[in-house]
């Protein structure tokens, strides 16, 4: 897996922020996650990457990557996560059957719907782009000193969005990140 080994943690949290003397409360829901290892792209040909956590506590998460062109299996690997009173706490393997890979460039709005497959069968998360943004930097853009920097690291056409999800009735924000090599985007 591109990066080294890694876990996600899905969790919620509380707070307040002072802003110029004014306290601001907030309540939210996020995606920690801790990777060892070197990002190598040379040949990476995308991804899709998305998980959420629902009011009730079921959850989702997966990432894979688009067949291969090699035609060699490609990774692709989640869960699901329905509770602790509804799947005994337990986090249940899923594969990815349907993805919304990158294919153009769309800030929000867009249906990013995932298809996921467990040893129960299939469950069909609903979801649509509130918000992105996406990195489609040129390489002969970066001034040179940052160039070095870098090592001449590209990367594909990339998107990281807030996703609106729904799951059979249930709703909540959470996330998605995608790429695909910047000739494959149409426009």
């Amino acid at each position: 897996l591109m990066g080294g080994p890694r876990y996600e943690q899905l969790f919620r949290a509380t707070g307040s922020v002072r802003v110029a003397g004014e306290e601001h409360s907030f309540t939210g829901s996020g995606l920690r996650i801790r990777r060892q290892g070197v990002r190598k792209l040379d040949g990476f040909w995308g991804h899709c990457w998305q998980s959420a956590l629902f009011p009730s506590g079921r959850a989702f998460g997966y990432i894979a990557y688009p067949q291969r062109p090699d035609g060699e299996p490609a990774f692709n690997e989640g869960y699901l996560f329905l509770g602790d009173s509804g799947g005994g706490g337990e986090l249940i393997p899923a594969t990815v059957v349907q993805a919304p890979w990158l294919s153009r460039l769309q800030p929000f709005g867009e249906d990013v719907s995932v298809v996921l497959k467990t040893a129960k069968g299939i469950e069909t998360i609903e979801g649509e782009t509130v918000v992105s943004t996406h990195d489609i930097t040129d390489p002969s853009d970066v001034p040179p000193e940052m160039a070095k920097l870098l090592a001449n690291w590209t990367f594909p056409a990339l998107q990281q969005a807030g996703v609106r999800y729904r799951w059979n009735g249930e709703e909540t924000i959470g996330m998605l990140e995608r790429s695909i090599p910047k000739d494959q985007l149409t426009r």
